[in-house]
């Protein structure tokens, strides 16, 4: 059992509808400072709503020679990964403080935010840096396709036999991610979240037969 001066404990509450009681108390106790109660809720820096102009971190990153530095952009509520861009220190400041992806198109040679002509923008909710200050993760809650060719993610393709089985993977997890996601934040008339409001007996009887058919799909071809 932790304690409530300690933030991995702390953040093991996050996500299960326990932190506001867990981080009210701590503060109420004298146990943590506002500050960490923070830290504790999201070791990354959220975007727009606390009116960031991105300085800090922009001084502790770490760009090339042109300026950039990558950007790995990927889906807050499913984890997947959408794209790869790059920025500079102007994109990252807009994007903390408008809370709007902004990245640095190499090959128009200026800045610009995703969606501007397509209307696909990307809300951003966090973005956190590498270890070593060299690259930037966007968390986001796309209003589209992230990709040119109109597909939802750059990295939709499949990557041939060899990766069959890694696709599947990926696929999965997905899957688990929209479970979780539902789960915490439940969506007016999804299956998922009915069935998670269900007795276990009625989810394991939906698990079997989704079983069997993927099972009977499989030897039919």
């Amino acid at each position: 059992m932790g304690s409530l001066d300690d933030l991995t404990f702390l953040r093991s509450y996050v996500g299960r509808g326990l932190e506001g009681v867990i981080l009210g108390s701590a503060l109420y106790r004298g146990r943590l400072t506002l500050a960490r109660a923070q830290a504790a809720l999201d070791p990354g820096l959220r975007c727009g709503s606390q009116g960031h102009d991105g300085g800090a971190m922009v001084e502790g990153l770490r760009f090339d020679e042109r300026g950039l530095v990558p950007v790995v952009t990927q889906d807050a509520g499913t984890g997947e990964v959408l794209m790869l861009a790059y920025a500079d220190a102007e994109a990252v400041e807009r994007t903390l403080r408008t809370g709007w992806a902004h990245y640095f198109s190499r090959e128009r040679g200026r800045l610009w935010k995703k969606g501007e002509t397509s209307g696909h923008v990307q809300r951003v909710v966090e973005v956190r840096q590498d270890c070593d200050g060299d690259a930037l993760l966007f968390r986001v809650r796309p209003a589209g396709p992230a990709c040119h060719t109109g597909a939802r993610s750059c990295f939709g393709a499949g990557g041939g036999e060899e990766l069959g089985a890694l696709a599947w993977a990926g696929e999965l997890e997905r899957l688990w991610a929209v479970i979780q996601d539902r789960a915490r934040r439940p969506v007016e008339g999804s299956r998922v979240c009915r069935l998670l409001s269900s007795p276990s007996a009625q989810v394991l009887r939906k698990v079997a037969e989704e079983a069997v058919e993927a099972a009977l799909a499989g030897v039919s071809g």
